[in-house]
């Protein structure tokens, strides 16, 4: 295809459970990807997997920016049944923008198959030319009239409970991590070890939104600000947090810089930063925080930034953290559950989690910074998200419901 021309995508086995699907990777834990097939000749494409939209969208085959020129492109010689409205859509993004038409036609996501309304991109800036998705498969919070993926398994009936459980790859571990899940209906016990721990979300048409307990390093707690809500966001890459948070879990990290809303760590660091909730501590391993080298040496950065992305008090939390637990959106229940990984999920041992004494919130003054990549993707209702890949946090127009 045009896109696996262009792009590296490492797929993922083959789920052995069913109603589940592969979650595919760019190869740099930027871009979680799932296979969607549209139309009536089942053409297939790969779609971001998005917890923090509810507009899913396509590029076209009437686009002809170079964005599109990169990607696979959908449209009436690919399906008979594809039904165009008059209707717009439109989605900005920090990292560019795509606008169309909304259409209808029959979607099919790990052998699960319904009837779903989305964006059919005519323009897609260029920004989208860094990222190897043909379109975003949005499983965000919306309102139970909307035209969503999850809503429509769900009213047909499709799937015993609406929720879908995921596990993100890690590329470092692999062959033995080119195993990435998303699991709709019910969640894939393989990849968890005892039971979920669940948390409510804070009510909201667009996020999952949870309540954060403290955060820490190597058991130290981070004097991170109190009232601290976390959105917890597949379609976005890194960790996103005030500037003052971010500041008190670098200082617990030996040899770690700052550099206005970016931070450093030594490349060897084998420093575990915990996210404490519902009074239960997650580990995000060293792994998964370290990116790439900054001078060709010893000294690495950090996927941990200093940057406000919506309210003072939110954290913006992405794959960073997700590839370290097993987690399940439920919307019936209005809750995300995590399962602490099991030792063959991402090829190691699992970060642990326990329900000691977690890493207390303590005091202290936020700091906002500039937006900059940051982006945010919504439903006609307002909500919103961001992303370090594509970024999946977007504004958007036009109404999905029906």
């Amino acid at each position: 295809t045009v896109r696996d021309n262009k792009y590296t995508i490492v797929n993922a086995k083959q789920p052995t459970q069913s109603d589940s699907a592969p979650v595919d990777q760019d190869g740099g834990d930027l871009t979680y990807m799932t296979t969607v097939t549209f139309g009536s000749q089942g053409a297939q494409y790969h779609m971001l997997i998005d917890s923090s939209g509810s507009q899913s969208w396509v590029f076209g085959s009437d686009c002809t920016t170079q964005a599109c020129n990169n990607h696979d492109t959908f449209g009436t010689a690919n399906s008979n049944t594809l039904k165009t409205s008059s209707t717009p859509f439109s989605v900005g993004y920090g990292t560019g923008n795509v606008n169309g038409v909304l259409a209808t036609d029959s979607v099919t996501v790990a052998g699960l198959t319904v009837p779903l309304t989305f964006g059919l991109a005519s323009n897609a800036t260029d920004e989208f030319l860094s990222y190897p998705m043909d379109g975003i498969l949005a499983l965000g919070q919306a309102s139970s009239s909307d035209a969503t993926f999850m809503n429509a398994l769900s009213q047909q009936g499709h799937i015993p409970s609406k929720l879908f459980g995921i596990h993100l790859s890690r590329d470092v571990d692999g062959a033995n991590g080119n195993d990435g899940e998303i699991d709709f209906g019910t969640p894939n016990s393989d990849y968890y070890s005892g039971s979920l721990s669940y948390t409510p979300i804070i009510p909201d048409q667009s996020f999952w939104q949870i309540a954060i307990d403290g955060a820490g390093v190597d058991g130290k707690s981070a004097s991170v600000g109190p009232q601290r809500n976390a959105i917890l966001d597949t379609g976005t890459s890194f960790v996103y947090m005030p500037l003052s948070d971010a500041q008190a879990i670098h200082s617990l990290i030996s040899g770690s810089s700052q550099s206005g809303e970016t931070f450093t760590v030594p490349c060897n660091t084998q420093s575990t930063v915990q996210i404490s909730i519902s009074n239960v501590n997650y580990n995000i391993s060293y792994q998964d925080i370290v990116s790439s080298s900054t001078d060709g040496g010893t000294t690495c950065g950090s996927k941990i930034v200093g940057r406000q992305t919506f309210g003072p008090n939110q954290w913006l939390v992405g794959d960073v953290f997700l590839k370290n637990v097993y987690a399940v959106f439920d919307f019936d229940q209005n809750r995300v559950g995590f399962g602490a990984k099991t030792a063959n999920a991402n090829g190691d041992d699992p970060p642990s989690s326990s329900t000691t004494s977690s890493p207390s919130t303590s005091s202290a003054t936020s700091s906002t910074s500039s937006l900059a990549s940051a982006s945010t993707a919504s439903n006609s209702t307002g909500g919103s998200s961001t992303q370090s890949g594509p970024d999946s946090a977007a504004q958007s127009s036009g109404s999905s419901s029906g």
